[in-house]
């Protein structure tokens, strides 16, 4: 028996990383864009970003996100995945040089 979101965290977990091992410059553009869409202060965890943002910059935020998809097709694993994910992989890509 699986659990809600295993095979989802699964699958997302190994692209991440097999894309970022395989393209390093992809890495290095991603971390340029993020900072375009995020700020200066990407890399510091400040989740009340969006709360400061005006509303056009949350917007833009949130779109970034769209890997589980919304309405009616949405991953219903999504929530477990997210949890799962957002631990493990930038704690890694921080200590990484890809």
């Amino acid at each position: 028996m699986a659990f809600a979101g295993s095979e989802t965290t699964v699958i997302s977990l190994a692209a991440i990383f097999y894309y970022l091992i395989k393209a390093s410059h992809a890495y290095r553009k991603l971390l340029e864009e993020k900072a375009e869409v995020f700020g200066d202060d990407v890399n510091d965890h400040r989740p009340e970003r969006l709360l400061e943002a005006d509303k056009e910059k949350a917007t833009e935020m949130k779109g970034t996100m769209l890997h589980f998809r919304i309405g009616a097709r949405t991953c219903i694993g999504k929530n477990v995945s997210l949890l799962a994910l957002h631990k493990p992989v930038p704690s890694l890509l921080r200590r990484l040089k890809v």
